[in-house]
């Protein structure tokens, strides 16, 4: 049965607003609409007769995608690999193109990230990609996520391998 107060976390008796729609680190591109799409659907299914489970889960496998000599590597030492732009304020890489498709066996490796404001895509930005060069042994291209063109970012998210 649907709580009109929202769901409740497991933790206590407060709702779980951002499960309802509203400000989350999820979905940030619904925030600004006041979306309620949650509340919307639940509404729907009720109507028809059934409940609403929701639930959220780790997709299985994406880091299995990286194959290869390289992908190995990236596989092997992301941990590495996180903390090493961590300490930099690099947050959320995530592996694309050919190293995520499989295209190809050798290759650099193409990697977006979140970067703290004021980094400098050229001094900072390019110390990090060589810090993260060493690490797998082969040249990085650290792109900033908040920099792709929409057609680029496009094709990027269809690759995207969480580290």
């Amino acid at each position: 049965m649907l709580d009109p107060a929202g769901p409740r976390s497991s933790l206590g008796d407060e709702p779980f607003p951002h499960a309802w729609g509203e400000q989350s680190s999820i979905g940030g591109s619904l925030q600004g609409a006041g979306c309620r799409l949650l509340p919307t659907l639940a509404a729907l299914v009720e109507a028809a007769g059934f409940d609403l489970e929701v639930s959220v889960r780790r997709q299985p496998g994406r880091l299995a995608r990286l194959t290869g000599p390289v992908g190995r590597r990236v596989r092997q030492r992301r941990r590495e690999l996180v903390a090493a732009a961590a300490a930099h304020g690099v947050a959320s890489l995530r592996v694309f193109g050919s190293v995520a498709r499989q295209d190809c066996q050798d290759s650099d490796v193409d990697l977006l990230a979140d970067l703290p404001p004021g980094m400098g895509l050229l001094g900072r930005l390019g110390r990090v990609a060589g810090e993260l060069h060493a690490i797998v042994g082969v040249p990085v291209d650290l792109a900033p996520a908040a920099d792709l063109k929409p057609d680029v970012r496009q094709r990027a998210e269809r690759d995207l391998v969480a580290l």
